[in-house]
């Protein structure tokens, strides 16, 4: 009869053993970026966040978030819908600490992640794009310090996913960012070439080859990769026509988002294309005719502005004034108005045009607004200077 116990009592163990086993091994977070169909579904999942859709977004999700919802992942598709508030208006400055805090609570829910289950993919991916981001939102707000630091969390999370998953697409986008600028920055800052030792080996040919293939692969870095590209080509590459490709395919992909629109008019009229800009303008003015109202006033404050800087280079002073005015106006509704950019120039160029008009007095109203601003440029001098002229 003992012996029965005890042969009973360690069969009982063994199967609470088993049991727990089973525990353990359902309790495990699955690697979901090593799944094809979640790769599909998570692409197609951000571009509704990249094209300011978030309720399309969750749908597609559904039923992953259903099936695993303690996943991490979720915390990061929450703050990249709040990135796109804060960046769509940077002079706006009421949500930083809301996106702060959900950068950071996806950074925490991956490190419970990877403490349970070290190098887990999906976890690294997820810190390495919270860490990303805060550091670019420092640097949106020139905290540069503070942005270098958590620059440097992601780009180690970046070595470590690429060590554990060497093939995953967004990698590339890392790795061509890397050899891009390692020799973009000694060759256009002489004084850096001294501690050149501290850069790994670059190259520009193949950093762009890798960002443009993550352009087209990334399953997360996508929209980004497309972004960059396009920046790098108009502003370091001086290759306008390829730039402008990559900034109308952002627009194309994600024709709500604003924040890509005023991107591409912006680098429209950086190059005197201005029938192209008042073109551009009205589409945008159409598609965001019946949209929020402080998120059309936004694209369109901006908008307005360069479509005055067409008509103003036109000669069409009156059309030019009349857009100006409509710049301002939206301004006057946004936030923070004494840092806002647009605000600032649209009233030095309705300054510029008043004069052209033969109106010195509006041109000194306008410019005296100008002068109040606290903005970065030499508006505020120039527009101190037409006023001592006047």
């Amino acid at each position: 009869m003992i012996e029965i116990k005890k042969i009973t009592g360690v069969l009982l163990l063994i199967l609470i053993i088993f049991a727990m086993q089973g525990g353990i091994i359902n309790a495990q977070t699955p690697v979901l970026i090593n799944n094809e169909q979640f790769r599909e579904d998570a692409s197609m999942a951000i571009d509704s966040l990249y094209n300011r859709n978030a309720e399309a977004s969750g749908v597609i999700m559904g039923e992953w978030k259903n099936r695993y919802p303690d996943h991490p992942i979720w915390e990061m598709w929450d703050a990249i819908e709040l990135w796109w508030v804060v960046l769509e208006d940077l002079y706006d400055y009421s949500n930083d600490d809301r996106l702060i805090e959900a950068m950071q609570r996806s950074d925490y829910a991956a490190g419970q992640l990877l403490n349970r289950q070290p190098n887990h993919a999906d976890a690294l991916v997820i810190r390495a794009l919270a860490n990303g981001y805060i550091a670019r939102h420092y640097s949106n707000r020139d905290s540069w310090l503070t942005s270098v630091k958590i620059a440097r969390k992601a780009y180690s999370t970046y070595q470590t996913l690429m060590d554990v998953e060497p093939d995953f697409p967004d990698n590339e986008f890392v790795q061509g960012m890397i050899a891009y600028y390692a020799a973009y920055i000694p060759e256009e800052y002489p004084v850096v070439r001294a501690v050149s030792w501290f850069f790994p080996d670059g190259s520009k040919v193949e950093g762009l080859r890798k960002i443009k293939k993550a352009s087209n692969n990334g399953v997360f870095s996508r929209p980004e990769a497309t972004y960059f590209m396009g920046n790098i080509l108009l502003n370091y590459e001086d290759r306008v026509d390829e730039a402008l490709g990559y900034f109308r395919k952002l627009v194309e992909q994600y024709p709500d988002n604003g924040y890509y629109r005023r991107l591409m008019i912006r680098a429209l009229s950086d190059q005197n294309r201005n029938d192209e800009v008042l073109s551009a303008v009205d589409q945008a003015e159409t598609r965001w005719e019946e949209k929020n109202t402080e998120s059309r006033m936004i694209l369109l404050e901006e908008l307005h502005f360069w479509k005055g800087r067409a008509h103003y280079r036109s000669n069409e002073f009156d059309a030019a004034l009349e857009s100006f005015k409509s710049a301002i106006s939206y301004g006057k509704e946004l936030p923070n108005r004494p840092k806002r950019l647009y605000y600032s120039v649209a009233n030095y160029y309705a300054g510029l045009t008043s004069e052209a008009l033969q109106n010195p007095g509006n041109a000194k109203i306008y410019y005296s607004i100008t002068v109040d601003q606290n903005v970065e440029g030499d508006f505020v001098s120039n527009a101190r200077e037409r006023m001592r002229a006047l």
